[in-house]
């Protein structure tokens, strides 16, 4: 069986789960298209793409965490870091803008000038147009 499209109140009710699942201080960042979502007005996406950061003695528990909350909801979340692609530009974990807190997981978009868009879906020319004004420097 396919698992559902996933759409911001979809990626919300995820955040939500996670953060009352997880009881230690991580950082979780939205990658690609997850980020679309909430800031492009992307309207679904097939899975969430995340990369997370936690003390190493807590990272066996977040992983345990991500299959709870994504078998429980029937989405697929996959661990995606641009690095994997791409090296990464200096300043890159400056420009990660802060989606929320949840639980004691704070949340923030990858930072979008770094990213490997091609990776991702072709963006419209409205999705195109906001990923160049955030990504530009203060």
């Amino acid at each position: 069986m396919a698992e559902p499209l996933v759409n911001a109140q979809v990626l919300e009710a995820f955040l939500q789960r996670l953060g009352r699942c997880f009881h230690f201080h991580a950082r979780l960042y939205l990658v690609g298209g997850s980020s679309l979502l909430l800031v492009a007005g992307k309207t679904s996406t097939f899975d969430i793409d995340v990369q997370f950061s936690t003390a190493h003695e807590h990272h066996a528990e977040f992983i345990r965490c991500l299959r709870t909350v994504s078998r429980e909801m029937g989405i697929l979340v996959e661990l995606a870091s641009p690095e994997q692609f791409i090296p990464l530009p200096a300043g890159f974990q400056e420009r990660c803008q802060f989606v929320g807190r949840y639980g004691s997981l704070d949340v923030f978009h990858f930072d979008f000038y770094s990213m490997p868009w091609p990776r991702y879906t072709v963006a419209t020319k409205r999705t195109s147009t906001m990923l160049c004004a955030w990504s530009k420097p203060n």
